[in-house]
C-alpha cells in the first residue's frame, strides 16, 4: 500500500471513530497482509509476516516533556531501563510504567529463567532492581569490619530496600596453654592465702548453721568446726557480684541430704569454703561453691551434687557416686591454672567410686587416680608431675553488616556462631543513596575463619 493511501486511511478511521455516535457503527479496519480477513473483536487490526507496529521513539526527557499523557498512551523510550536502555513505556495511573527492558540478563532479573532466555518483566520506572550475587568461596578471619568481595552496588541516587543472604561456616580457633602440675600446687597455695586473708566481716555466727537460715553476703569466720544441717539459702540481695566466704579453723561437714540454695542473683562461682581441717559431705548433699581443705582430705558421699571444685593443699580427694561440675560465671578469686579444675590435690590421692560425672580437670600433684574406670570425665586427667600441653577449640562469634559509603546502617548487623542450627544469615536495610555512594556488605569473626558461598546482594529502589 502507499505510503499516502495508508496515511489518508488511518486518518479517515481516526475520524470516523470520533465523529460516531452511533452504537451500531461498528467500524473495523485491517491492513497490512490477508487485508480481506479481520478479527471481530478488533477496531484496528495489523497483519504481517515480514514487518512490524513501529512506536514513537524518543529518550526519557522527551517522554516526560509530555503534557498531561492520556491513560495507556504508549512509546518507546530510548533510555528509560535500569541500565540507560530502551523499553516500552505506558502511561499508567498517572505514571510511567516499562513493560520491556532490554538486556535484562546485565541487569540480573533474569538469573533464574532455566533457559537463560529474555523475557518482559514488567516494572515501574519508579521500582528499579540490581543485585550482584556469587558462588565463589572465600573466608576471613578479620576481627574488625572489611569489606566482603563482589558485595558492591552503586546505584543511582534515590532511597533503596537493600536485601542479602548467603551461606556462611565458621572455622574454630585453636589455643594452646601448657598446664603444668607443679604450677598447679603454687596457685593452689596462692589461692588458699588470698580467701584466708580476706578481712571478715562477721565472726558471731554459731559454728552450726541450722536448717532453714537465710545467710546475706560477706566473709564468715568461725572458731571451731563448722557444719550445716537442712537447708542453707545464700541470698544475693540482687547483687550478680556478691561474695560468700566461710572460713573455720577446724573442720568443716555437712548432714545427709543438706541443700544450699542460691536466690536473688548468688553465683556458685563467688561462694568459698575454706577449712584447716577435712572436710566431709554428707550422702545426697546439694552444694554451691569452692571447697578448700588446707592439709587435710576432702570427702564427698554418695548421691551428692557439686557446683564448685574439690581442692586439698595435702590430703586425698574422694567423691562419688555422683557429678561435679564447674561453676559458672567469673569467679572473685583468680584461680590461675586451677581454672578448670574440679578436683586437685598438691599432695595425696584422687579417688572415684562408681559411675560418677566430672565436668572439668582432674589432677594431683602427687598421688594415684583409682576407681576413675567407671567415670565419665568430660575434661583431661593430667599426670601427676610434668607439664600438658592442652589445645583448646574457641568458637568464632562472626558478625555481618550492610554499609553504606563507609558508614554502618543502623540495626542491619547479624551475629552468627557455629554453636547456631542455622548456616544462613539474611541482612536487610533501607538505604537513600546520594550521587556516587555504595552500598557494601561488610563482615569480621572474633576468632577463627569466616567463609561464604552463595551470597546474593540485591538493591530494590522505591519511590
Amino acid at each position: 500500500m502507499h505510503t499516502t493511501s495508508f496515511h489518508r486511511t488511518v486518518l479517515s478511521l481516526f475520524f470516523l471513530c470520533l465523529c460516531s455516535n452511533s452504537a451500531s457503527a461498528q467500524i473495523m479496519q485491517k491492513f497490512g497482509d490477508n487485508s480481506t480477513s479481520i478479527d471481530n473483536n478488533a477496531v484496528l487490526e495489523l497483519e504481517s509476516k515480514t514487518k512490524g507496529f513501529l512506536l514513537p521513539r524518543m529518550t526519557k526527557v522527551q517522554r516526560d516533556a509530555i503534557d498531561t499523557p492520556p491513560e495507556g498512551l504508549m512509546i518507546w523510550c530510548t533510555d528509560c531501563s535500569l541500565s540507560n536502555g530502551p523499553e516500552v513505556a505506558i502511561w499508567i495511573s498517572d505514571s510511567w510504567t516499562g513493560l520491556l527492558v532490554s538486556n535484562l540478563a546485565e541487569n540480573n532479573i533474569l538469573k533464574g529463567n532455566p533457559e537463560g532466555k529474555a523475557a518482559a518483566v514488567p516494572f515501574s520506572d519508579g521500582i528499579k532492581y540490581s543485585s550482584a550475587d556469587t558462588s565463589e568461596i572465600i573466608s576471613t578471619s578479620s576481627s574488625s569490619d572489611v569489606l566482603m568481595p563482589g558485595m558492591t552496588k552503586s546505584p543511582e541516587p534515590g532511597t533503596y530496600l537493600v536485601f542479602f543472604n548467603s551461606q556462611y561456616s565458621i572455622s574454630p580457633a585453636n589455643t594452646t596453654n601448657i598446664i603444668s602440675t607443679a604450677q598447679g600446687i603454687v596457685d593452689l597455695g596462692v589461692i588458699y592465702n588470698e580467701i584466708k586473708n580476706l578481712p571478715v566481716t562477721n565472726s558471731s555466727h554459731p559454728i552450726a548453721i541450722v536448717t532453714g537460715e537465710i545467710l546475706t553476703p560477706g566473709v564468715y569466720s568461725f572458731p571451731g568446726a563448722l557444719s550445716i544441717a537442712g537447708t542453707l539459702t545464700l541470698n544475693a540481695q540482687n547483687n550478680p557480684d556478691a561474695v560468700f566466704v566461710f572460713k573455720t579453723v577446724g573442720a568443716f561437714n555437712t548432714g545427709a541430704a543438706v541443700e544450699v540454695v542460691l536466690i536473688n542473683g548468688a553465683s556458685a562461682s563467688n561462694i568459698y569454703w575454706l577449712a584447716e581441717g577435712a572436710i566431709g559431705l554428707g550422702a545426697g548433699t546439694i552444694m554451691k561453691g569452692t571447697l578448700i581443705s588446707h592439709g587435710a582430705a576432702v570427702a564427698v558421699g554418695a548421691g551428692s551434687l557439686l557446683e564448685g571444685r574439690m581442692l586439698s593443699t595435702a590430703g586425698a580427694i574422694a567423691f562419688g557416686p555422683g557429678t561435679v561440675s564447674l561453676p559458672l560465671g567469673p569467679s572473685f578469686i583468680n584461680f590461675r591454672t586451677l581454672n578448670n579444675f574440679v578436683m586437685f590435690t598438691a599432695a595425696g590421692g584422687l579417688g572415684n567410686t562408681g559411675t560418677s560425672y566430672y565436668n572439668g580437670d582432674i589432677a594431683t600433684g602427687l598421688g594415684a587416680l583409682t576407681g576413675f574406670e567407671t567415670a565419665i570425665i568430660s575434661g583431661t586427667v593430667f599426670p601427676p608431675e610434668g607439664d600438658t600441653t592442652v589445645i583448646t577449640e574457641i568458637d568464632g562469634i562472626a558478625t555481618f553488616s550492610i554499609y553504606q559509603n563507609g558508614g554502618l546502617i543502623p540495626n542491619s548487623s547479624r551475629v552468627r556462631t557455629t554453636k547456631l542450627d542455622t548456616v544462613d544469615v539474611s541482612l536487610q536495610a533501607i538505604a537513600t543513596v546520594a550521587q556516587g555512594e555504595t552500598i557494601d556488605v561488610k563482615w569480621n569473626i572474633d576468632a577463627g575463619t569466616l567463609s561464604v558461598k552463595n551470597r546474593i546482594l540485591t538493591v530494590i529502589k522505591v519511590q
